[in-house]
């Protein structure tokens, strides 16, 4: 498992049966653990946004993405995020923002749907009542 920076320290998997790397590229059948700017519940989208300690490549390479969720993070819509994303910033917004709603696919190959195209295969979301 690969996990984000800004969560390294702040989840223990000491008592786990999973080895934690923080290189890159990541692996192979590597999964990656990170964390967001904000959920939206209407349309179970998580937001990625730019900034310190953030490594926006991580929601892309990994074959598996799991996002670790606050419950305090989840927003009921859209425009919710932009307000969120002005606070925890002081300013307009990021310079990167991501919405991603489940894993990636395409069906522009020969019309048959291709899952990973553009990042992960799987998409798995952990809402934790803290924030990470």
């Amino acid at each position: 498992v690969n996990v984000a920076p800004e969560l390294r320290g702040k989840l223990d998997f000491a008592a786990g049966a999973v080895s934690v790397v923080d290189a890159l590229p990541v692996e192979d059948g590597w999964a990656v653990v990170t964390g967001c700017a904000a959920a939206v519940a209407e349309t179970g989208t998580f937001v990625a946004a730019s900034g310190p300690n953030r490594d926006q490549r991580l929601n892309y390479l990994a074959e598996t993405l799991i996002v670790v969720v606050g419950a305090g993070q989840i927003v009921a819509g859209f425009e919710e995020v932009w307000n969120r994303l002005r606070v925890r910033t002081g300013k307009e917004a990021p310079r990167l923002v991501s919405f991603i709603t489940g894993p990636s696919r395409t069906a522009d190959i020969e019309q048959t749907i291709e899952w990973g195209a553009h990042g992960p295969r799987r998409l798995h979301v952990v809402i934790s009542d803290e924030m990470p």
